[in-house]
């Protein structure tokens, strides 16, 4: 790699794909990356820290109450030591109040989550910012026609990558028929992920008398209110969360995988499921960019309309091995894009691409950088959260 980064995030690498991502960077051998969570480890000012596998990061002291501008004097030290030629900013937080703490030659925003009032979003950091990332082509497709032409120069799309272990359970399962097992994997909340449609996606395919199964893999705050709704259900298993490598051979036991949500990013369950040999079906959040032209066809329905949801797997399920062929052949050669080692070479092709703005780049305000870290975690909520469902009995 060309140049030196400095991943910048709210938190230590935890679960989920914007984690993963933290991780694999992690295992870069050349010693031109490091880490620094904003919010992490109380104790002394700068700690070398270690996350629970083994991924080290300097992280800074701060509560809730501290001042952002007291968070961004400290991470000037942060700055000092890595010298970073890109800063990379996951999902944006904290770009900027660190703006004026930041040396590096490029400022980049990691964006990861799309959401109502994305544009927003991406107008308001954007004056802080070089560039952006984002984790499919159809995120980068949004930011390019809010940004300015210096902007979208340095942006690009990155292709997820997708743990070899899904591919190997995909190979494992052949061509073998695993029945109707329909699978559901992600945050079990109704907020976003939509859970609450679930119960109605049951209802659909028993009044359609399909004889299936429906495992829901995943935990999270409204388990329980899903659980009183299907637990009872006799085609409904809830199977917690799992480990990795227990998830792939899961996923290669599913013929078709469900979400229900309101608006994503790029899931990363979606791509592990499909390389593991799950057909998808998957609300249409960017009008056909999250899956290519036949698998659109098959596959997307429109976001909320869980009968449609329940065609595109009836239709599936009454399909011929042979009127699937080509579907199966389109998402291979779209998961293809994803396997170990193409993210680490989309990435280093776009470090020796890209190249310093050049233009004058706004300063942290004085209200952001005297409010404390709470309030300001209000006001990136209010840019970053969607409207809630109304709740549902």
């Amino acid at each position: 790699m060309a140049l030196s980064v400095l991943h910048i995030s709210k938190y230590p690498a935890r679960q989920g794909g914007m984690d993963e991502i933290l991780r694999r960077h992690a295992k870069d051998p050349s010693g031109n990356q490091r880490f620094l969570s904003l919010l992490a480890i109380p104790g002394s000012e700068h700690v070398t820290a270690e996350s629970d596998d083994g991924m080290k990061f300097q992280a800074l002291q701060a509560g809730i109450h501290v001042p952002m501008g007291f968070l961004a004097r400290r991470a000037r030290k942060a700055f000092e030591r890595a010298a970073p030629a890109i800063s990379l900013y996951y999902n944006c937080w904290g770009a900027d109040v660190l703006a004026g703490a930041d040396a590096s030659a490029l400022r980049i925003g990691y964006v990861h989550n799309h959401f109502p009032g994305f544009e927003a979003y991406v107008n308001y950091y954007a004056s802080f910012l070089d560039g952006f990332l984002s984790v499919s082509p159809a995120l980068h497709s949004h930011i390019c026609r809010q940004v300015s032409v210096e902007v979208a120069q340095n942006s690009a799309a990155m292709p997820l990558p997708v743990d070899e272990l899904f591919y190997e359970a995909g190979r494992a399962r052949g061509t073998k028929s695993a029945g109707c097992v329909i699978g559901f994997c992600g945050r079990m909340t109704r907020a976003q992920k939509r859970v609450d449609r679930l119960p109605d996606l049951a209802a659909g395919l028993d009044a359609a008398g399909v004889d299936y199964r429906l495992e829901l893999l995943g935990d999270g705050p409204d388990r329980a209110w899903l659980a009183e709704r299907l637990g009872a259900h006799p085609r409904v298993s809830f199977l917690g969360w799992r480990a990795p490598a227990s998830v792939a051979k899961t996923f290669a036991a599913w013929k078709y995988v469900v979400f229900t949500s309101d608006y994503e990013g790029q899931s990363l369950a979606l791509l592990e499921a499909i390389a593991a040999g799950c057909l998808p079906v998957y609300p249409d959040f960017h009008v056909g960019g999250e899956l290519p032209g036949t698998a659109s066809q098959w596959c997307l329905y429109p976001v909320g309309d869980i009968k449609s949801a329940v065609a595109r797997l009836l239709g599936m399920e009454g399909a011929s091995v042979k009127e699937l062929e080509p579907l199966r052949a389109e998402l291979g050669a779209m998961i293809a894009r994803h396997q170990p080692g193409e993210y680490e070479r989309a990435f280093e092709q776009w470090t020796e691409q890209v190249r310093p703005a050049g233009r004058a780049q706004a300063g942290p305000s004085w209200r952001r950088l005297v409010e404390p870290v709470f309030a300001y975690n209000r006001y990136y909520r209010r840019l970053t959260d969607g409207p809630r469902p109304r709740s549902v009995a």
